[in-house]
């Protein structure tokens, strides 16, 4: 007999009696599952299908949960059993502070991004004062997370985002109005240097995080990754090289004589990237929190 309510492994059809019962329930349905946050995610869930903040959840533990409240929730639960992830329920993702707004049409913002952020910040304040804010191409810009970000710590900043995917856009654009820096930036739709090339060399910063997981270990991904992020975000083609060394080969059709190329890549991958910029009179490593060299940096000639 089916209750109202989850007991072991029984799944409720019927709401539970109030909002501390659904919670407790929703966090032994994904323990179940064992995702670490089971608890957070099943609070945040519970508040995204009530409309409540996570403190007033706590402070309103005995409050009826209405059907539709329920059947909302009940929703969310069932898509993160089948391990959709957690950010694409919520609709957004933190990144350096920011709160950006992400579906599936944009790969989730993830720390190890944060590195190629904090290395152009850097960059920006060793160059000191310029006449004219820095201009940035971000080339797959996605959910416009790198971009916005370093419109909003650099307030000189302009920049230009592209990508191939118009919902992509669509959402970074959405993200830079959300964040306050839209009158900075413009976003253009096209296939890596391609909407850009022909203006002349007159970006000061070219930034890229693109997809760098060679096509073979693309099913070996987690399920949130592997049947839920954009495959065009994910696949680097045989090597997990394929669109890095392109832009490499083109870059310097739109980068400043002493410009800085800042790429994102894998575990692994660093050596092989800096043979594709030999030549280059300056090539530096950025290493991330567990010691991988995630970012290279690499400054064109002067001349």
């Amino acid at each position: 007999m089916r209750v109202g309510y989850m007991t072991g492994l029984v799944t409720a059809t019927l709401p539970p009696p109030d909002l501390g019962s659904a919670l407790r329930l929703g966090s032994r349905r994904l323990r179940r599952l064992d995702m670490p946050s089971a608890d957070l995610e099943a609070s945040l869930l519970l508040g995204r299908a009530t409309g409540l903040a996570r403190l007033e959840l706590i402070l309103n533990t005995a409050r009826a949960i209405t059907a539709e409240e329920w059947t909302t929730y009940d929703l969310l639960l069932k898509r993160r059993e089948a391990r959709e992830p957690f950010q694409y329920l919520v609709g957004s993702q933190e990144f350096m502070s920011l709160d950006f707004a992400v579906d599936a049409a944009v790969l989730i913002p993830r720390p190890e991004t944060e590195i190629l952020v904090e290395a152009v910040l850097d960059l920006v304040e060793d160059a000191g004062t310029q006449e004219s804010g820095p201009r940035v191409l971000d080339v797959g810009t996605g959910s416009g997370a790198i971009l916005v970000t370093l419109a909003n710590y650099i307030r000189v900043l302009e920049g230009t985002g592209v990508d191939c995917s118009p919902e992509a856009l669509e959402r970074a654009r959405c993200n830079a109005e959300r964040l306050g820096v839209a009158d900075r930036l413009r976003f253009v739709l096209g296939d890596l240097l391609e909407p850009v090339v022909g203006g002349g060399r007159v970006f000061d910063y070219v930034v890229a995080n693109l997809p760098y997981i060679p096509s073979v270990d693309i099913e070996g991904l987690e399920p949130e990754v592997r049947d839920y992020e954009p495959r065009m975000a994910l696949d680097g083609g045989f090597d997990g090289l394929a669109l890095i060394r392109r832009l490499v080969a083109e870059v310097e059709q739109v980068l400043k004589p002493g410009g800085w190329l800042a790429l994102e890549v894998m575990a692994g991958q660093a050596p092989r990237v800096m043979d594709l910029l030999e030549g280059w009179p300056s090539v530096q490593v950025r290493h991330d929190l567990a010691g991988i060299e995630r970012v290279v940096l690499a400054r064109s000639a002067q001349v």
